[in-house]
């Protein structure tokens, strides 16, 4: 098929004009008296919205260039949904007025790179500003009167406010549909299960017929259980364990998938804890497009503060030291000791792998098989090293769970790939705030590691305070290589 090709005035003035049909169709919506758009739909009924972003996922050109100036205004309102959540609207306006002045400054000579120049400078000085103005919404009240401005409801505002309120900085707050015709605001103790206790014999006081259990062991499993014989290997298991140590996995890895050999030395000296991320096995991911690093380690204290555990050490691995990263900065007081695994520091100071490793784990069309190869030192044996532990990971895993646990989805790997790399570079404080973590850190990497590169926990060493550094042989999956040493190494860490 043939292409059309425009040059200079005629290929700009047509992209403008592309920008400032969808961005005049967004703008419409800015602010509390915004007005609202209706979209056609090809099937059903027409939607009324007032979001910035939904309006602009709507529109295509018919015209190739100016469709062209479009989807660059459109891909501005994305981004700023992703990492913000809101803004979309000012974000497109403010990009359709620097594109028309900068048309009419190039137009006139201005030099476009210095020009594009120009605009990061401007740009880094109004967030400096806008920082510096900013006061942080506390208190009810003026949460209830944020919440207001954004839904345009007094009553929702008020309910917004009181719950934030009640559940404090480190609850969750959820939003469902009514079955019913008012809007309730219901606040529940930590978490509940649709189900009692299945016989008489768990109950611990019979005048109020209740089973109370202080600083319980959870077990969770999707199959009934019927025979005492299946437990008693876990119960033995649980009356030795010491101090907990909750697990957080890496890269669209499930609980399912860390090596079963790794798992058995740690459980002689730990009681251990694994879990999914969001998005991924059992879990759900209520977030779709906005999923990031400290919102999974909000989730991981939020399991913490939810099974009642009392400081609870902490074992991440690749992404999962991302998530203990941001545990022991934003939750300090919720966890003991932390083991940071194959880390990276993210912002200036994170080191990112080779773009030919970086583009292999995340193409599609690329077999498992190679993937899993970059995770061990290169060499003629790699690939055979990671067929021999992802075999003995797939058969321990499907021995009590489905097949099903060891799938994630294209979208979660996307956001999930999105929060390792391109959100967790772009933020500086991951880095600057390492100095501010006064927990026991050990760090620790494989010497080849070609993903998340050694000097890494190097760069973090010489920030975080007293911490730990150890070095094992291998590749980013070294502690499933060299799982004994690493055990005895965390072990004494621990202890």
């Amino acid at each position: 098929m043939s292409k059309q090709i425009e040059y200079d005035e005629t290929a700009r003035r047509a992209m403008e004009a592309g920008v400032d049909k969808l961005a005049d169709a967004v703008r419409v919506t800015l602010g509390p008296r915004g007005r609202h758009v209706v979209l056609a739909k090809a099937f059903g009924g027409p939607t009324v919205t007032n979001d910035g972003v939904t309006i602009a996922r709507e529109i295509e050109l018919e015209d190739p260039f100016e469709n062209l100036g479009a989807q660059l205004v459109k891909s501005v309102a994305t981004k700023t949904n992703d990492v913000a959540g809101d803004g979309t609207t000012t974000a497109t306006v403010l990009a359709q007025a620097m594109i028309r002045a900068g048309l009419r400054n190039v137009a006139a000579g201005a030099n476009p790179i210095a020009l594009g120049e120009g605009i990061g400078r401007a740009a880094d000085a109004v967030c400096e500003s806008l920082l510096a103005a900013a006061t942080p919404v506390s208190g009810k009240n003026a949460i209830a009167q944020v919440a207001t401005v954004a839904s345009r409801d007094e009553e929702i505002g008020e309910m917004v406010g009181e719950a934030m309120t009640k559940v404090g900085g480190d609850g969750v707050v959820s939003v469902e549909e009514s079955s019913g015709l008012e809007t309730e605001l219901e606040i529940t103790e930590g978490i509940g299960f649709d189900k009692g206790f299945i016989s008489a014999y768990f109950i611990t006081d019979f005048d109020s017929q209740e089973a109370v259990l202080e600083d319980a062991v959870v077990l969770l499993h999707r199959d009934k259980i019927s025979s005492l014989p299946d437990l008693l290997p876990l119960l033995e298991k649980v009356a030795q364990a010491g101090k907990p140590l909750l697990m957080i996995n890496g890269y669209i890895s499930t609980m399912s998938l860390w090596d079963p050999l790794l798992i058995e030395e740690l459980a002689k000296n730990h009681q251990l804890i694994v879990f999914d991320n969001r998005g991924v096995g059992l879990s759900s991911d209520t977030t779709a497009n906005n999923t990031t690093i400290p919102q999974m380690a909000d989730d991981a204290a939020g399991l913490i503060n939810a099974l009642g555990l009392n400081k609870p050490d902490i074992l991440g691995w690749s992404m999962g030291a991302r998530i203990a990263q941001q545990l022991l900065i934003r939750h300090p007081e919720s966890v003991g000791k932390a083991v940071l695994a194959a880390a990276n520091p993210g912002g200036s100071q994170g080191v990112p792998a080779d773009k030919a490793v970086e583009d292999k784990l995340n193409d599609p069309n690329v077999p498992d098989d190679q993937k899993l190869a970059l995770l061990f030192p290169p060499g003629d044996g790699e690939e055979a090293l990671a067929e021999e532990i992802y075999s003995r990971i797939l058969a321990a895993g499907k021995q009590g769970s489905a097949p099903d646990d060891f799938t994630v989805s294209k979208e979660t790997a996307l956001r999930q790939n999105r929060a390792r790399t391109t959100l967790w570079d772009a933020d500086e404080s991951n880095f600057t705030n390492l100095k501010n973590i006064t927990n026991p850190v050990l760090l620790t990497d494989g010497r080849d590691d070609v993903v998340d590169k050694p000097v890494n926990s190097v760069n973090m060493a010489r920030q975080i305070p007293f911490s730990w550094l150890a070095f094992f042989d291998g590749g980013h999956a070294f502690l499933f290589q060299e799982h004994e040493k690493f055990a005895a190494t965390v072990d004494a860490f621990l202890k």
